[in-house]
């Protein structure tokens, strides 16, 4: 079985982890899966990370976010 860090670099999968709540790294994580099952293909996935790569969708803060207990 691949993982995501075999497709997405792990500076990029750290930094979506310090933006994100729990909640919606979860939902997300959740979101991903189900598409991947319907697709059954990890190939739609590889062109995302590619792309995510190419072309951030978010930014890296000045200070780092502050965590929610």
């Amino acid at each position: 079985m691949q993982r995501i860090t075999d497709f997405l670099p792990l500076e990029v999968c750290e930094s979506i982890a310090l933006l994100l709540d729990l909640g919606t790294v979860l939902t997300l994580r959740c979101t991903c899966k189900m598409f991947l099952n319907a697709t059954n293909s990890w190939r739609v996935w590889a062109n995302l990370a590619r792309y995510i790569a190419l072309e951030p969708l978010f930014s890296v803060p000045d200070e780092p976010p502050q965590r929610r207990n």
